[in-house]
C-alpha cells in the first residue's frame, strides 16, 4: 500500500487569463442577444443590427449600423486577445469619424491598423486615420481595422463611436478570430519519488538500531574511561 502522495497523477491545463478558442475561424458579435463564441459570450448594446442586405461581404444581421453620438459596445464574458479583434466598416463617410476604446481606455490609431478597401464591398473608397479615429475618403469607404499601436494583450470589452454625420449611417461590424486565440497548454507533471508504508517503518527501524547502538557504544567508551 503507497501512501496517499506517493505519486502525482494528475494533469495541469494552464490557460491565458481564461481566454479559450471556440470551433468557429472567424465569428462577429450580433446586437439583440449575447453571442456564443467557445467559452466566451458576448454582449452588444448601444446599437442595433443591420440586415447586411447590400453590405458584402457582411452577412444576415452580423452587422450593426452606427450614426452620429452612437456608440456601440461590445463586451466579452472572458478576455478576448486583442490581436484576434478587427472591427470592419462600410458605407463609411469623410465626415464620419470612428473612434474605438477598450476596457483599457481610448485607442491611438496608427496608420498600420486599416487594410482598405474591405475586398468584395461595394465601398471601394479607403478608410484613412484621422487624429484620433478613422475616417472613409468618399461616402463609399470601406476598411478593416486591428488594433496594433500598443493595445493591451486582452481586452473584455471594446466599444466604437461615431462623431460626424456621414450621408448615411456607417454600417460596423467586430469580429474575433480565435486563430489568435490560444488554446489551454498542457504539461504533465513529474512524478515525486516518495517512499512505500513499509519502507518507511523499515528506515525507522534502522535508524532506530542505529541510535541504540550509537547509544551503546557512547556508554561502553564512558565506562572504559571511568575504568
Amino acid at each position: 500500500m503507497m501512501l496517499p502522495i506517493s505519486r502525482i497523477a494528475s494533469v495541469l491545463l494552464l490557460t491565458f487569463g481564461a481566454v479559450s478558442a471556440s470551433n468557429a475561424a472567424k465569428q462577429c458579435f450580433q446586437a439583440g442577444g449575447p453571442t456564443v463564441y467557445g467559452d466566451v459570450t458576448a454582449t452588444v448594446t448601444g446599437c442595433v443590427n443591420h440586415s447586411g442586405r447590400g453590405f458584402a461581404p457582411f452577412g444576415p444581421f452580423e452587422a450593426q449600423s452606427i450614426s452620429e453620438r452612437l456608440t456601440c459596445t461590445y463586451t466579452f464574458n472572458k478576455p478576448l486577445l486583442t490581436s484576434s479583434v478587427t472591427v470592419e466598416s462600410q458605407s463609411h463617410d469623410q465626415l464620419a469619424l470612428l473612434t474605438i476604446a477598450t476596457d483599457a481606455g481610448p485607442y491611438t490609431p496608427a496608420e498600420g491598423d486599416v487594410v482598405t478597401p474591405i475586398p468584395g464591398s461595394l465601398s471601394r473608397f479607403a478608410v484613412v486615420v484621422s487624429g484620433a479615429g478613422y475616417t472613409g475618403t468618399n461616402p463609399a469607404s470601406s476598411g478593416t481595422m486591428s488594433l496594433k499601436n500598443n493595445p493591451p494583450e486582452a481586452i473584455r470589452s471594446i466599444s466604437v463611436t461615431q462623431t460626424g454625420v456621414g450621408s448615411s449611417p456607417t454600417v460596423i461590424r467586430v469580429c474575433a478570430d480565435d486563430a489568435g486565440v490560444p488554446t489551454p497548454v498542457v504539461r504533465e507533471s513529474v512524478p515525486v519519488p516518495t517512499l512505500s508504508e513499509w519502507n518507511v517503518l523499515l528506515t525507522a527501524c534502522l535508524l532506530g538500531v542505529g541510535g541504540l547502538f550509537a547509544f551503546w557504544r557512547s556508554k561502553r567508551n564512558s565506562h572504559q574511561a571511568q575504568a
